[in-house]
């Protein structure tokens, strides 16, 4: 899993810093710390369609990666799937945000809200 924000929140603390006095900071963008499990269950509910009941195996995410690369070398297009990508779903990061949540009183979005939201949105113009 990794953080996850909306796009309104990253605009809204960019708006708020540049009408600050803070300068030299850095500051993590990140409303929840999420399992890629987690998020895809939330967005599959909000779509009306039924979570995955099984996950994948990392041998057969290696699989898949090799047969990508050779499908790649065959057609000529870009690989989708790379050792850092499987990587990345076996180690699970978390970053805090606290730090801009007190020097801004900053109070991120419901990203539940946000997919939601964005669902409806899609089921409305792919029905």
């Amino acid at each position: 899993g990794t953080g996850f924000v909306t796009v309104h929140d990253v605009v809204r603390m960019m708006m708020q810093l540049m009408g600050s006095s803070i300068k030299n900071e850095r500051y993590i963008a990140v409303a929840e710390n999420l399992t890629f499990h987690e998020i895809l269950k939330r967005i599959t509910m909000e779509l009306g369609k039924n979570p995955a009941k099984k996950q994948l195996k990392f041998w057969q995410l290696e699989l898949f990666r090799f047969l990508d690369s050779f499908w790649c070398k065959v057609t000529g297009k870009k690989r989708r799937m790379t050792k850092s990508s499987i990587r990345s779903f076996k180690n699970r990061q978390i970053f805090d945000n606290q730090k801009v949540k007190g020097d801004l009183n900053f109070v991120f979005e419901d990203v539940s809200e946000t997919i939601r939201f964005t669902a409806q949105r899609f089921v409305e113009d792919h029905s």
